[in-house]
């Protein structure tokens, strides 16, 4: 673009309302970057050796819900795609991601899926919504390293 160049390029939103999502320690904030603590201990996973691994998705919502620590949370809405989440401090760090892996989601959501292996690796500061991954029955989002390095997880849907 040049300096006399006034046209602009529309991007959808960045994950600027939720960038603290999924086990990032920082949440955007009038420009600000603000530290966020959870005191709250998860208690949304559950594993027993033989059976699948557990997540209980308790509600449909956005960061207030996922740091209330409670399990994951359905995003389709705010993402637009089939995504549950996490903070990596509350679960996420705990899910299994290697392909073949079979899970079980408890409320909403809930199934047995089979995880698909992690199909991106996200930065909330530069991806948008649109970068997530589409045509899985459902994605699990966690971070890695903060918001910097969300990963998505596809998962298959093989029993209700």
């Amino acid at each position: 673009m040049t300096d006399d160049d006034t046209s602009t390029t529309l991007r959808p939103n960045r994950f600027v309302t939720v960038l603290a999502i999924v086990g990032a320690a920082f949440l955007l904030t009038a420009g600000a970057v603000t530290a966020i603590r959870s005191t709250t201990a998860p208690a949304n996973t559950a594993h027993t050796p033989g059976s699948p691994y557990t997540v209980n998705v308790w509600t449909a919502g956005g960061q207030d819900e996922i740091d209330d620590c409670k399990g994951a949370v359905d995003l389709t809405e705010l993402y637009g795609v089939p995504t549950i989440a996490e903070h990596d401090r509350c679960g996420g760090d705990d899910f299994p991601k290697t392909a073949g892996a079979i899970i079980r989601l408890t409320g909403k959501d809930a199934g047995t899926y089979r995880v698909e292996g992690v199909v991106a690796h996200l930065n909330g500061k530069k991806n948008t919504s649109a970068d997530i991954p589409r045509g899985h029955d459902l994605i699990y989002q966690t971070c890695d390293t903060g918001f910097t390095n969300m990963s998505f997880t596809a998962l298959t849907k093989i029993a209700s």
